[in-house]
C-alpha cells in the first residue's frame, strides 16, 4: 500500500485537532511526571514544630488578637462585647479605701480592701511563719497581690510601732475568723507564695521552676518561659541569652543575671554523626537548610572528625559556626 498505514493519505492519520490535543495530551502527561519526581526529590520535610514554638506562636497570636480594634464588625457583636465586659466589671471585687495596720488587720478588712479569700489565706501563712510588715513596702513584696494593689493603698497603710509582739500571736488572733469564712475556691497549681530574694545564687541550667520563680520580680510566668527556652536550646551559655527568651522584660533580665550562676558542663549536646535533620533543626539557633546541608556533608564525606568541620558547608557563617558549637560534639572530639 502506496505511503503506509499512518502515512497523511491513510484514513488512520489524525486530523490538524486530533494532533493538537495529542500533543496537549503528551504535554500533562510529561508536567505531571516531572512533579512527581520534583516533589520525591527535591521538596524540603514538613516541618513539625517543637512545644517551644508551638508555645511562642500561641503566645504571639494571643498578643496579637488583644491588640486588634474592631472595625467592620458592629450590631449584635457589639452588644455582645458590651454585655461581657459589664458583666466583667460586676465580677471585680468592690475595693475599699481606708487607713489600715496590715499587722492587725483582720480577714473582713483584707477582703473589703479588694483582696479574694484565697489572698488572704497567703497573708495569713506568711505572718504564721513569723512574718511581718515593718514597714510599708515590706507589703508591696506579697506575691499574692493583685498588680497595681499595692500603689492604689500604699498611703492609707500605718503600721504602728510594737515591742515584744509575737507575729505567730498576731496571726492566730485571726485564725478562727479564716476558719469561719469557708473558702470553696480551688488550690492553684501553683501555691501563692511570696517573693523573696534568693539568699543563695540560683544556677540557671539546673534551675527548676519554683526557684526561679522565687526570686523577686522574676515570676511563674517569666520562669516557664525561661525554662521552655532552656529545654529547647540545651541549655544557657552565658546570661546574654536571657534577651533571646520571648517576652521577658528587660527588669526581669537584669534582676536575674545579678542572682544567676551558669554551669556550661550541664549543656544538652546533639551528635553530629547521627543526628537527623529533624533533630538537627529543633535547635533554635539550626534552621532546616542549615541542617540538611550538615547531614549531607555527613553522608558525603564520612563522620565529622570535629565540630570545627561544619564550616565546610557554605551556609555556616563564621558567626553561625561559633554560636552553635557549644551544642555540638562529634567523634574526633573524644
Amino acid at each position: 500500500m502506496p505511503g503506509g498505514l499512518f502515512s497523511p493519505k491513510s484514513a488512520l492519520y489524525p486530523n490538524r485537532a486530533q494532533r493538537r490535543g495529542l500533543i496537549l495530551l503528551a504535554c500533562i502527561l510529561i508536567t505531571h511526571v516531572y512533579f512527581r519526581w520534583y516533589k520525591r526529590n527535591w521538596s524540603a520535610p514538613e516541618e513539625t514544630l517543637t512545644s517551644l514554638q508551638v508555645s511562642t506562636e500561641l503566645e504571639v497570636l494571643a498578643d496579637s488578637l488583644s491588640t486588634l480594634k474592631p472595625s467592620r464588625f458592629t450590631g449584635r457583636r457589639e452588644t455582645r462585647d458590651r454585655s461581657f465586659s459589664t458583666a466583667a466589671r460586676r465580677s471585680e471585687p468592690k475595693e475599699d479605701y481606708f487607713e489600715f495596720d496590715p499587722n492587725t488587720l483582720t480577714d473582713s478588712g483584707w477582703v473589703a480592701l479588694g483582696l479574694s479569700k484565697g489572698q488572704v489565706r497567703v497573708i495569713r501563712n506568711f505572718q504564721n511563719a513569723g512574718g511581718s510588715f515593718d514597714k510599708p513596702e515590706d507589703v508591696g513584696r506579697l506575691y499574692t497581690l493583685p498588680e497595681g494593689w499595692f500603689e492604689r493603698h500604699r498611703k492609707d497603710i500605718r503600721i504602728e510601732q510594737r515591742t515584744g509582739v509575737d507575729n505567730n500571736q498576731v496571726a492566730s488572733h485571726h485564725w478562727s475568723e479564716q476558719n469561719a469564712v469557708a473558702d470553696t475556691e480551688p488550690e492553684s497549681m501553683h501555691h501563692a507564695r511570696e517573693y523573696t530574694e534568693a539568699v543563695q545564687p540560683v544556677e540557671l541550667n539546673s534551675a527548676t521552676e519554683e526557684s526561679l520563680a522565687a526570686i523577686r520580680g522574676v515570676g511563674l510566668k517569666s520562669a516557664v518561659r525561661i525554662l521552655r527556652f532552656r529545654e529547647a536550646l540545651g541549655g544557657f551559655i552565658d546570661t546574654t541569652q536571657l534577651a533571646e527568651v520571648w517576652g521577658l522584660h528587660p527588669e526581669v533580665r537584669s534582676k536575674l543575671v545579678s542572682v544567676i550562676t551558669i554551669d556550661t558542663s550541664l549543656i544538652r549536646k546533639i551528635d553530629l554523626d547521627t543526628a537527623s535533620v529533624r533533630t538537627l533543626a529543633s535547635h533554635p539557633y539550626i534552621s532546616w537548610e542549615v541542617a540538611r546541608s550538615l547531614v549531607r556533608y555527613r553522608e558525603q564525606h564520612g563522620r565529622f572528625q570535629k565540630v570545627d568541620d561544619i564550616r565546610a558547608s557554605y551556609l555556616v557563617a563564621d558567626s553561625l559556626a561559633e554560636r552553635i558549637k557549644p551544642y555540638l560534639y562529634a567523634t574526633g572530639n573524644h
